[in-house]
């Protein structure tokens, strides 16, 4: 998947980062601008802490790892916290985590894999979207009709 190959650059940027002491294909300019790497770096702690208080208001309605959240019989809709903003601020989060560290990392190809691994993330939505939909019905209708967005507030 687009994803698996997303992670594989990024191990491997970090390898030649290790061995070379710069990523392969890496921008000069964003590599000497402290600013940009600031801004990369708040991206990734911003996008980690999302991911963990996600993860923390799911704990009780998720499912065990492993099992399809939709089949379990007591799955519940959680509606709060990070979800009360956007419905799926765990992908938000690990598109802005994996966006973060490539701008940190000055990587060029980075920057042309995190679209693709953010097109890959809005197809997924979809299907679960639907997913939702068919599972928990006019309860996720009134969920959408008050979160109106997927992903970024005022966006998308």
């Amino acid at each position: 998947t687009l994803g698996f190959a997303a992670l594989v650059i990024l191990l491997l940027q970090l390898v030649d980062i290790t061995f070379t002491g710069t990523p392969m294909l890496s921008s000069h300019v964003m590599r000497e601008n402290e600013f940009v790497k600031h801004i990369a770096t708040i991206l990734v702690v911003w996008s980690a802490l999302l991911y963990f208080i996600g993860r923390m208001y799911r704990w009780g309605t998720w499912a065990p790892a492993g099992v399809n959240p939709h089949s379990v019989v007591n799955h519940e809709l959680c509606t709060t916290g990070p979800y009360s903003i956007v419905r799926h601020p765990l992908y938000t989060a690990l598109i802005g985590g994996f966006l973060g560290t490539e701008i940190y990392l000055s990587s060029l190809l980075g920057l042309y894999v995190v679209p693709a691994y953010a097109f890959q993330m809005i197809v997924l939505i979809a299907k679960e979207e639907r997913q939702m939909r068919a599972k928990y019905k006019r309860e996720y209708d009134e969920y959408r009709a008050h979160v109106r967005y997927k992903l970024i507030p005022y966006v998308y």
